[in-house]
């Protein structure tokens, strides 16, 4: 039997080769993280609530001490656990740290401004870049 990712990447191949002709995307295992992408979930608890959210709707994660809260769809979630923790919870091909006190997902980021050090998500956050992570930012976008 198979493994999910062994099938995945088959029906990935399959799908990305047209007619026949061998034209598949350049890099298989990228088209593997944006089907990761598009259905990973990650479990919240907040008091006696177990949330399960998407982790693509997720736009940032900001830090509040030992607790953080998670911006998603125009809502937000406060939870007991640090932006360290989720920091390892959530894929680094997704997330990124531009502060201090933020992740924020890479396909959530809408604009850079480099004069001022911010960048804008796709929900409309202005978030801080910090002057260590800026150079790391840039060579992603």
């Amino acid at each position: 039997m198979k493994s999910l990712k062994e099938h995945t990447t088959n029906t990935i191949h399959q799908l990305t080769t047209i007619k026949g002709d061998p034209k598949v995307v350049s890099n298989r295992n990228s088209a593997f993280d944006l089907l990761v992408y598009n259905y990973a979930q990650i479990q919240v608890s907040t008091n006696s609530i177990l949330s399960i959210l998407r982790v693509k709707d997720i736009t940032h994660i900001k830090a509040n001490s030992n607790y953080s809260s998670i911006y998603f769809n125009g809502t937000s979630i406060l939870t007991s656990r640090t932006l360290k923790y989720w920091e390892s919870q959530i894929d680094s091909s997704f997330f990124m740290r531009v502060h201090n006190s933020f992740l924020v997902n890479k396909f959530h980021v809408s604009s850079l401004d480099l004069s001022n050090s911010t960048l804008l998500t796709s929900s409309g956050i202005e978030l801080p870049i910090s002057r260590s992570n800026k150079s790391q930012i840039l060579s992603l976008f």
